[in-house]
């Protein structure tokens, strides 16, 4: 029977492999906190499945609550941790497989464990390998996948497709799908399937940089609860009877005075742009790898140096292209505008550009650009120092917290819209208080 005081790590499984599966142990308390927030009190007659089984941590939780292993399913994609389940509890259902490829006869009164992490592809570009082979069945079964999705989606959406009508799964899965353009299709899904819940813990596995949350999902139900649950103490910071996709970030007080003093959203006013990507930029003829007479550097998101700082002279990038090709890279690169990073640690890094000595430049990689649709509203000056201001910095720390190193297109489209002296009373409000 379950042991609570034992090691999780009762077979020694190396980090690489652990790495190449997108594997990661879940300690005791979180897998207790997951199965109370899960709202079922009683397991007796309840079909219950733990993908990704690994080590069988919720498995064995709940045979200890209900005395027995009945009606309790595994499926574990290493042959190694699927032996040592079925001899050290034989009575435990675990079947060896792909848990996105296994299909079941069955459907599910709860689903819960804690999917592998990662982006499919080779070892040396992105962290799970072991099935990259897959990738192109998976995008062709699955059908919230978009642009670089991390595997973890994936077992989202499968877990939910194998609940009964009022099942319930309970993951713990890293918070980026609440609010990256990849997991939009996700977000519209979970929607359509039920009741979401979304419990934010933070960074809580020892030795992984990711930030956290419980998701729930009472399919067959209606509607968005977010709570911050920082500390294990569930506290709600907002609910919704209607949840439509749209991206989940938190609200206080101070993001709602910034919203209500707002004019518009930065996206009703200028078109957002990133740079091309790499790719692009190395199938160019006229752009070089080596600097040549007449060449200036392609910028990318490290020339973005500072708030309102572009440094136009350093070639991070290692590419050069004439001047007079510029506009064949993208002919908006020729106007005035302010340029936003993307992977600044989540804060908003802004900056004007307008070329240096009367030469524009290009640029590629994540780099946004933002365009007037119309007569804006705000100089580019004036723009770029709203942007980078303390209290539109704060707004994005309160808003969406440590969920994502990355400013997201959506992010910036629904960006409330400060007038400069807005911007200056509650810096000076906040600085008074």
């Amino acid at each position: 029977m379950f042991n609570f005081g034992e090691e999780m790590r009762v077979i020694s499984i190396p980090d690489d492999v652990r790495r190449r599966y997108g594997a990661y142990d879940t300690p005791m308390h979180i897998v207790k906190f997951m199965v109370d927030v899960s709202g079922v009190r009683d397991f007796s007659g309840l079909k219950i499945l733990e993908p990704a089984t690994g080590l069988a941590p919720f498995s064995r939780y709940i045979a200890s609550l209900k005395g027995s292993w009945k009606d309790i399913y595994g499926v574990e994609v290493n042959p190694v941790i699927v032996d040592y389940l079925r001899k050290a509890y034989p009575e435990f259902n675990v079947v060896e497989g792909d848990y996105l490829l296994t299909d079941f006869e069955e459907e599910f009164d709860l689903v819960i464990g804690n999917p592998p992490y990662g982006i499919i592809g080779s070892e040396n570009h992105y962290a799970i390998s072991v099935f990259k082979d897959r990738k192109r069945i998976y995008k062709e079964k699955y059908k919230t996948w978009r642009g670089k999705y991390n595997i973890y989606g994936l077992f989202i959406e499968k877990g939910i497709r194998d609940l009964k009508k009022h099942g319930t799964l309970v993951f713990i899965v890293p918070a980026s799908w609440m609010i990256l353009d990849e997991f939009k299709e996700l977000r519209r899904f979970l929607s359509r399937s039920g009741r979401v819940e979304v419990y934010y813990l933070g960074r809580v596995f020892q030795g992984l940089n990711v930030v956290t949350v419980v998701l729930v999902v009472k399919k067959g139900f209606k509607g968005l609860a977010l709570y911050d649950a920082t500390g294990f103490k569930p506290r709600l910071n907002y609910e919704v009877e209607n949840y439509n996709g749209e991206i989940i970030a938190f609200r206080t007080p101070f993001t709602e005075t910034v919203e209500k003093l707002a004019f518009g959203k930065l996206g009703d006013y200028y078109t957002i742009r990133i740079s091309p990507r790499s790719p692009e930029i190395k199938a160019c003829s006229y752009v070089k790898r080596n600097p040549e007479p007449g060449y200036i550097c392609v910028l990318n998101g490290k020339n973005l140096a500072g708030a309102g700082y572009i440094d136009y002279r350093t070639c991070y990038s290692g590419y050069y292209v004439k001047p007079e090709n510029v506009p064949r890279i993208r002919m908006w690169f020729t106007m005035e505008r302010v340029v936003v990073g993307h992977t600044k640690g989540g804060k908003l890094v802004a900056a004007v550009d307008k070329g240096l000595n009367g030469v524009w430049y290009a640029w590629m990689g994540d780099v946004y650009h933002l365009m007037p649709k119309k007569t804006p509203p705000l100089t580019t000056k004036e723009l770029s120092n709203v942007l980078n201001s303390l209290v539109m910095n704060n707004y994005m720390k309160q808003k969406y917290r440590d969920i994502t190193p990355h400013v997201t297109k959506t992010q910036l489209e629904t960006l409330p819209l400060l007038r400069p002296e807005d911007i200056r009373n509650l810096e000076s409000t906040t600085s008074s208080s």
